[in-house]
């Protein structure tokens, strides 16, 4: 038998925050924060990964608000990203606090879903807040 091999938990883990993602049509696109999302879907219930996997190839939110060129559509669709965004920024500050702040060597400091996780992080809200409509 092989030693099996998990990572700790990590907050990419989450079905909901994907799920959300998927609904509102923000994808992650770069080569470390878009596989990685994916690879934690492994860790999530059977259902849920189907769930966000079909989320993903329905019309997005963004996309039907794109469609419909309605103001009042993108006032909430980007009130909902922003939302998000603020989400994603509090995250980060809690992480750091409670992992960066606690380590001695600050360099490559790696979390605890496997990551560098202040740039994954930080690639991820950037990720996020680029999907506002104009």
């Amino acid at each position: 038998d092989e030693p099996k091999v998990y990572i700790g938990g990590s907050a990419a883990q989450s079905s909901l925050l994907q799920s959300i993602d998927a609904a509102m049509g923000i994808f992650h696109p770069h080569a470390d924060s878009g596989p990685f999302l994916k690879k934690m879907r492994k860790y999530m219930p059977p259902a849920h990964r189907k769930f966000i996997e079909y989320l993903e190839t329905q019309l997005s939110l963004k996309k039907y608000v794109e469609q419909n060129e309605s103001r009042e559509l993108n006032d909430a669709l980007n009130s909902c990203i922003t939302t998000l965004d603020s989400f994603r920024k509090k995250h980060m500050q809690i992480v750091v606090h409670y992992v960066l702040d606690q380590v001695k060597d600050e360099e490559n400091v790696i979390g605890t879903g496997g990551t560098e996780f202040v740039a994954f992080l930080s690639r991820t809200r950037a990720e996020t807040s680029e999907n506002l409509i104009s």
